[in-house]
């Protein structure tokens, strides 16, 4: 997605007559830019077009959003193209960011990696966070380029540090999961606290409360833990929800709470964990939390199968064996099995001929 988002203008004025043209700009680009507020974006391309010739890189950058997004003007990729070529050769952040995406996602038909990443460098080096964050992501993406990790971490560094939470996110991930001088938990662990308690993320709380909960990069924290799961399944992080289903259920850092469990196990389900389902299914056999209710266990078990969760596979061909919420049936309890069988071949009937 190309960046539109405006910056602060930093210009420096030598002289009345650079004083003056540098207004003039200004005064050019604001009026654009009260077009687009109005919900006007064609009445402002004209104001827009004299800042830009004027060497105003936000106006450049503004014209080239324009004809690629066509707001005020039909699309066309050639004008946008040319317009953040200017506007980067300015210097503005963004429009160098928007390069970075126009040659990674091939806007014209054409990618360029390589190029891709110059453009983000100087966008980077210009602090713009999206870009050091991108560059990152592109350097750890070739795997042919392992040196590239190294310059990974200080965008991603430079990123969390310019308040991008996905930086502080992705070098918390490569500091945690990295192989002797490049492993430190405990930095691992300061990264996912920054991206969480500062970035709202959702993936450094839930990483961060997984590490309060094994004492990974510090002491055991369960009820910290807890606070960060919560975090994260507030923000509908389905294994963040499960997590605190299994906090519940096993007395993890706190008194066992069936009901809770349960609770959190379906919000899991619900928004799309697997894992979660079958755990919500289980409880539902055993009556832990509610009832007993097989008939709902046994579709939990169905709609997590064929999201690809052996062990519920295998769940459902036991209840369709058993006639455990339903009535026997060897066809379904066969398909079932089949289907476990395809997903993992721990089960003991995967070698049956």
């Amino acid at each position: 997605m190309l960046y539109k988002i405006p910056l602060v203008a930093a210009i420096s004025v030598f002289g009345f007559s650079s004083a003056a043209l540098a207004q003039t700009a200004e005064d050019f680009f604001q009026e654009g830019k009260a077009a687009d507020e109005a919900g006007t974006p064609e009445l402002g391309i004209e104001a827009y077009e004299k800042a830009c010739a004027l060497d105003h890189g936000q106006a450049c950058n503004e014209l080239g959003f324009a004809y690629f997004q066509a707001e005020g003007v039909e699309t066309d990729l050639s004008k946008a193209q040319g317009y953040f070529e200017k506007a980067c050769e300015l210097d503005d952040a963004m429009a160098c960011g928007n390069l970075g995406v126009w040659w990674d996602k091939g806007m014209t038909g054409q990618e360029d990696v390589e190029t891709a990443r110059d453009y983000h460098r100087k966008a980077c080096g210009l602090d713009f966070e999206t870009s050091c964050y991108d560059l990152g992501v592109s350097l750890l993406g070739d795997e042919k380029e392992r040196s590239g990790s190294e310059e990974a971490r200080k965008v991603f560094l430079k990123a969390c540090d310019l308040g991008f939470p996905g930086g502080c996110y992705n070098l918390g991930v490569l500091y945690r999961d990295g192989e002797g001088e490049l492993q430190d938990l405990s930095m691992a662990r300061s990264l996912f606290a920054r991206g969480c308690d500062e970035g709202d993320d959702e993936k450094s709380c839930q990483n961060l409360g997984i590490m309060k909960v094994v004492g990974q990069g510090g002491v055991e924290d369960p009820e910290g833990a807890f606070t960060h799961f919560a975090m994260a399944c507030d923000r509908n992080l389905a294994a963040s929800c499960r997590l605190l289903g299994d906090m519940y259920y096993d007395g993890s850092g706190m008194k066992k709470d069936y009901e809770r469990a349960l609770h959190y196990y379906g919000k899991s389900c619900i928004v799309g964990d697997a894992q979660g389902c079958f755990q919500q299914g289980d409880m539902l056999v055993r009556g832990r939390g509610a009832d007993r209710d097989p008939e709902a266990a046994l579709n939990l078990y169905i709609d997590a199968c064929y999201a690809g969760l052996a062990e519920s596979c295998d769940a459902a061909a036991d209840a369709y064996r058993r006639g455990r919420g339903t009535v026997k049936d060897v066809d379904l309890n066969h398909q079932y099995q089949d289907m476990a069988c395809d997903l993992s071949a721990e089960f003991r009937y995967c070698d049956d001929d």
